[in-house]
C-alpha cells in the first residue's frame, strides 16, 4: 500500500495482506480508541517520538513499519 510517497510494510519488507490491514487499522486505531477513549493516542505518539525505529502503537501491535517510498527507489 502506498500513499504520500511511503509505504506501509510488514517489519521483514514484505509486502501487507488484507489481514494484517485490517489488525491495524480495527484493532490499532478503531477498537483501541474507542475502549480507552481515546488515550491511545498518546501511546502511539509517545512511541513514536520515544523509539528509534519512530514505529507507532499500531505498528507494534501489528507488526507493520512505514517506509518512504523515495528513500527506497
Amino acid at each position: 500500500m502506498k500513499f504520500f510517497g511511503l509505504r506501509i510494510v510488514k517489519g521483514n519488507g514484505d509486502k501487507v495482506d488484507f489481514g494484517t490491514l485490517f489488525v491495524r487499522e480495527f484493532f490499532g486505531h478503531i477498537l483501541l480508541f474507542v475502549t480507552t477513549f481515546g488515550l491511545s493516542i498518546f501511546a502511539s505518539f509517545y512511541s513514536l517520538v520515544g523509539r528509534r525505529d519512530k514505529r507507532t502503537f499500531t505498528d507494534i501491535l501489528s507488526g507493520t513499519t512505514i517506509i518512504d517510498v523515495d528513500e527506497e527507489d
